[in-house]
């Protein structure tokens, strides 16, 4: 909750009181002392939607392919934020997805670098 404090020392008297914020009015705000939060993040491509919901492959001790539901938070357009049904350190199928299928034998490998960073 923000505060809207009356404007100087006026008095509402059966009127509209004016306020410091108004109906429609554009601001900007800056939250202090915010911390920042440790979240799961894997490649937005690796993320697969159907009418169940999102879910990615995961490849298991057998190094085989297996689906895995999982939910997420807010992400940005190449990093899924997975708030739930992953867990940290779990291999993850990032690349050729679509030819994945569950079961299948896979060969896990690091995943190919991202798009260089802007000035670095």
């Amino acid at each position: 909750m923000i505060p809207n404090p009356l404007l100087g020392n006026t008095q509402s008297g059966g009127k509209l009181a004016l306020r410091e914020l108004t109906d429609g009015e554009f601001v900007t705000v800056l939250l202090e002392g915010v911390q920042p939060v440790a979240v799961l993040g894997i490649p937005r491509a690796a993320v697969l939607s159907d009418q169940q919901g999102d879910y990615v492959y995961v490849v298991d001790a057998q190094n085989r392919a297996q689906v895995r539901r999982i939910h997420l938070g807010q992400s940005t357009p190449s990093t899924a934020v997975v708030t739930a049904g992953l867990q940290e350190g779990e291999l993850v199928i990032s690349e050729g997805v679509q030819r994945v299928r569950p079961g299948e034998v896979v060969s896990p490998g690091p995943a190919s670098p991202g798009p260089a960073a802007p000035g670095g």
